[in-house]
């Protein structure tokens, strides 16, 4: 029933061994640090792994990231996903221009699509008199991370689906 106990897990450990690796790790993480300011800039993403999956999710991102490829991450929430993106945009040729980050779950479809393609002069109530670059314009050349993309509607999903393959835009309003 609720509330009964099935197993207890303990872990004995020496406290000479633990205080040894704590001193260990904070050593290791020293050396990262000024490995990364030494070697590139500060958000530059640095990855550091040990086991063959991982080691292997790196190698084929190391592979995507010279080419110019769209790129779907799929995994659970707090995986990482976000943090591979980064790496990914740092390692590519598209590094010194903008990576720009929008999480589509937290925007209504109306705002998602003026915010991702903008939108021409008066095309909507309350549009500014000059109109206004989307996110595809402003990271032009970079890269464009749409966290969250499976939480869009299928009717907005026709037009980012042409974004995505046309690689061209047309803002809110626009021709």
């Amino acid at each position: 029933g609720e509330g009964n106990v099935k197993y207890v897990v303990m872990m004995l450990q020496d406290v000479d061994e633990f205080e040894n690796r704590r001193k260990s790790l904070l050593e290791q993480h020293k050396v990262l640090i000024e490995s990364s300011e030494v070697n590139g800039p500060k958000d530059s993403a640095t990855m550091v792994a040990q086991s063959p999956e991982m080691l292997r999710v790196l190698s084929i991102a190391d592979t995507v990231a010279p080419i110019d490829p769209t790129i779907l991450l799929l995994g659970e929430s707090g995986s990482g996903k976000e943090v591979f993106a980064h790496y990914i945009h740092s390692h590519s040729q598209r590094s010194k221009k903008p990576m720009i980050t929008v999480n589509c779950a937290a925007l209504p479809d109306s705002l998602l699509e003026s915010e991702l393609f903008g939108y021409e002069p008066g095309s909507f109530t309350g549009a500014s008199s000059r109109g206004r670059k989307g996110l595809f314009e402003l990271a032009m050349h970079g890269t464009v991370l749409l966290d969250e993309i499976g939480e869009i509607s299928p009717k907005f999903q026709a037009s980012f689906l042409r974004a995505l393959q046309e690689r061209q835009i047309i803002r809110v309003g626009g021709k």
